[in-house]
């Protein structure tokens, strides 16, 4: 396909998304002069607009997926449901689900509180079976859509790569809060560490948007429809 300058900037146009989105957020929170406390601090305008973002990704993202808008739907759905889980993770669900909010019928995530005789074994195994349950419904739509990544890479998709460079800057927020808290002044860790996260849930966005442009998620096998419902609306079309 002969390249153009229109051709050449719709290709930009989701490699460009994540910043289009964290960049003016940013610029317009510095020109209200807040602090870096209220800036990146827990129910400000950055950690919001992290929120916000995985709750775009996921409705983008399960929606196109029932609808039909890319042909590998529980791929697509998968990709929902991470963003769910992000959300609720951003918004401290798994902290409500503990005693202190739930009283007795509250879960610790400790080994000894599993392991030792302290809890009912009814709510034990009452709580196994709900994490089991969402276990496998993040699970079965990888074992049953069998995405194939590497393809999608080496075609180029910007999909997957974008997709994948959020889960970088999502693993180096995960570092910078966890390994190195103690290693970096909070004046520098708190705003890397809340940027590469705003940066990464927007790449989220922009990945589940590019899904459903052909040009942008990559053409070839990795658009074989994984459910025989998409299969059948691929033999008709």
């Amino acid at each position: 396909m002969k390249w153009t300058p229109g051709r050449g900037v719709q290709r930009l146009i989701p490699w460009a998304t994540p910043l289009l989105i964290a960049v003016p957020i940013l610029v317009v929170d510095l020109l209200l002069g807040q602090t870096q406390a209220e800036l990146f601090g827990e129910g400000g305008p950055v950690v919001t607009a992290q929120l916000v973002s995985w709750g775009i990704a996921a409705v983008l993202a399960l929606g196109g997926a029932l609808i039909g808008w890319h042909p590998r739907r529980l791929v697509t759905f998968w990709l929902g449901e991470i963003c769910v889980l992000c959300f609720a993770r951003e918004l401290d669900l798994h902290a409500a689900l503990n005693p202190e909010t739930l009283g007795d019928l509250g879960v610790r995530y400790r080994m000894d509180w599993w392991l030792q005789d302290g809890a009912p074994l009814l709510l034990k195994l009452s709580w196994a079976g709900v994490f089991t349950a969402i276990g496998a419904a993040v699970t079965l739509p990888l074992v049953f859509g069998k995405p194939d990544a590497i393809r999608a890479l080496r075609n180029g998709s910007a999909s997957a790569w974008i997709l994948v460079i959020g889960c970088g800057l999502l693993a180096m927020g995960v570092v910078l809060d966890d390994l190195l808290r103690d290693a970096l002044p909070l004046a520098l860790r708190q705003p890397a560490e809340e940027i590469c996260e705003l940066i990464g849930a927007a790449c989220f966005i922009a990945g589940v948007v590019a899904r459903f442009v052909p040009e942008w998620r990559g053409e070839g096998a990795a658009d074989a429809p994984d459910t025989p419902e998409g299969a059948g609306e691929a033999a008709v079309s």
